[in-house]
């Protein structure tokens, strides 16, 4: 499976909510994998404490004639057993480069390496653009604040989406004054979860690298809810059970861009 989160104006946390579902994903014994791939430039090799190399820039090197999961599985660093990622250059330019190169190419290779390896693949798309070819028409999951300017940018970008691409899910990041069940009507789209505010167990989750131990904060028990959601058999209504509303957060360091 790929996921592939992008956040709408006024919504930080995007980063830390994919790396988080990537890792909680890994601690329940499915291999996951982080790609890095917000054209605003990248940040979690300086928040893991890891080379940059291998990495997007890497990858963009040696596919720049076409892509395989090999070639995917050789720039993701692992951080732990079944979690690996793929970190992108911190300048912007380098970045979108890097895309470009990779082409509609990079998104085929993902696929293909979810399918073959069983992993899930979640990319970390920074803000919801639409020249973003690495998410397609859309991003399967929108991160929202639940504030004013988010509920307005996330409307304002979701009216430009025709039906047939529609975001499926709803994550709200942080605190506001909007519902989140209200607001994923309001919207319509599903809503996964809803992640609070928890600094200190963001920092905890990127100070650990993801490994499970990082994952006990209430940040930690509202991904693992989540990704118990996510792996719910096909057949099952996702809507059935409350979605997750445990406390989550972005570092406080994050940018509102990302």
């Amino acid at each position: 499976m790929i996921l592939a989160l992008a956040g709408t104006k006024g919504a930080p946390g995007t980063t830390t909510a994919a790396f988080g579902l990537a890792a909680a994903t890994a601690a329940q014994g499915q291999p996951a994998i982080f790609v890095e791939a917000d054209p605003d430039g990248g940040e979690a090799a300086l928040r893991l404490g890891i080379s940059r190399h291998p990495g997007l820039a890497s990858l963009a090197t040696v596919g720049r004639h076409g892509l395989s999961p090999e070639m995917l599985r050789g720039a993701a660093q692992a951080l732990g057993e079944g979690l690996g990622v793929v970190v992108a250059p911190s300048a912007p330019h380098q970045v979108r480069a890097c895309l470009d190169q990779l082409g509609p190419s990079f998104s085929a290779a993902l696929s293909e390496l979810a399918e073959r390896s069983g992993a899930l693949v979640v990319i970390d798309g920074g803000r919801w653009r639409q020249d973003a070819a690495v998410l397609g028409p859309a991003p399967e999951i929108v991160v929202v604040s639940p504030t004013l300017e988010g509920v307005d940018g996330a409307a304002g970008r979701l009216a430009g989406v025709d039906a047939a691409h529609r975001p499926r899910w709803l994550l709200v990041v942080g605190e506001g004054p909007h519902d989140p069940p209200e607001l994923a009507d309001h919207l319509g789209l599903e809503l996964l979860g809803a992640l609070g505010s928890d600094g200190a167990g963001a920092e905890a989750l990127w100070a650990g690298r993801g490994e499970p131990r990082a994952l006990r904060s209430p940040l930690g028990r509202g991904l693992r809810q989540i990704t118990d959601r996510l792996s719910a058999p096909p057949t099952a209504n996702l809507d059935a059970d409350e979605p997750s509303r445990d406390l989550g957060a972005q570092p406080t360091r994050e940018p509102a861009r990302s």
